[in-house]
């Protein structure tokens, strides 16, 4: 759903318990009917919502916004911005996060299956880049479990995590773009609503995490698919492993497994689509 549009253009767009929206026909190339009520919807789904940006790339910050405010000042008021971990700072002067939070090294062999680019079998050493990133996503997940628990019989508390790379844009099938729609954006974040809030009436009540966006690999299992609205239509499913962390919800409760189960081991996307040996579901 929120499409990561990488420097090198890696295609593929998938979702954990997440939704990919099908092509509309031309024939509903309409303004989108519910577009303040899903604007509501999507606010409303998640106690925060915070974006993760370095200090020193402010142009990102600003980039986001030109999206998130396609989707509605709403939506703009509500994202905090979360200053990234400098992973070269943080591997400059020794903190005491690498090792306790996040694992110098890491074995390559589940990666590999999936990455033609990574050798098995080999020992990696993480870079500052990978170890801000997960240092950041360990930060968010402790600011998640430290919320004041909500009143008996209210939703669990869920944080929505973006990256500042994150577009609001409809995808076509396969992950590809229909070229009319991406190049009307505010049509295209407008489809983006449509798809999410079609995946949220479908998203089963014990879901963990939720990923908006995603490049997935190897099978796919079904959870649930939507019929068209507005000339959009959702598939839930669960993926076998994948990349990418620039748009996913996470419950608190999932937050604290994870907690309880670090370091992390490798880049954070590889990391938490290997989920399974802990327990957490999507």
């Amino acid at each position: 759903m929120a499409k990561y549009v990488p420097p090198h253009k890696r295609g593929g767009a998938g979702c954990n318990a997440s939704s990919i929206a099908r092509s509309p026909p031309k024939q509903s190339r309409r303004r989108i009917t519910n577009a303040s009520a899903d604007t509501t919807l999507f606010c409303d789904a998640f106690t925060k919502i915070r974006c993760i940006n370095l200090k020193r790339r402010p142009e990102q910050w600003e980039q986001f916004l030109v999206h998130a405010t396609r989707i509605g000042p709403s939506f703009v008021s509500k994202v905090e911005r979360f200053e990234a971990v400098d992973g070269q700072e943080a591997v400059d002067g020794n903190s005491c996060r690498i090792g306790s939070d996040v694992a110098l090294h890491w074995d390559t062999t589940q990666n590999a299956i999936w990455d033609r680019h990574v050798e098995t079998g080999c020992t990696r050493q993480m870079t500052p880049g990978e170890i801000g990133c997960a240092l950041s996503h360990v930060a968010l997940w402790r600011e998640l479990v430290s919320q004041h628990d909500v009143e008996e019989g209210r939703p669990e508390e869920a944080m929505l995590i973006l990256e500042d790379d994150a577009a609001f844009l409809h995808p076509h099938r396969r992950g590809r773009f229909n070229r009319a729609v991406k190049e009307n954006h505010t049509l295209s974040a407008e489809r983006f609503k449509v798809a999410f809030r079609l995946a949220w009436d479908l998203l089963p009540g014990d879901w963990d995490i939720f990923y908006l966006g995603l490049s997935d690999r190897g099978d796919r299992m079904d959870v649930a698919a939507s019929d068209e609205c507005d000339g959009v239509s959702v598939q839930l499913f669960s993926p076998s492993y994948g990349f990418r962390t620039h748009a996913y919800a996470i419950k608190k409760s999932a937050a604290h497994t994870l907690l309880d189960n670090l370091p992390v081991v490798g880049p954070v996307d590889v990391w938490l689509l290997g989920k399974s040996w802990f327990g957490v579901g999507g």
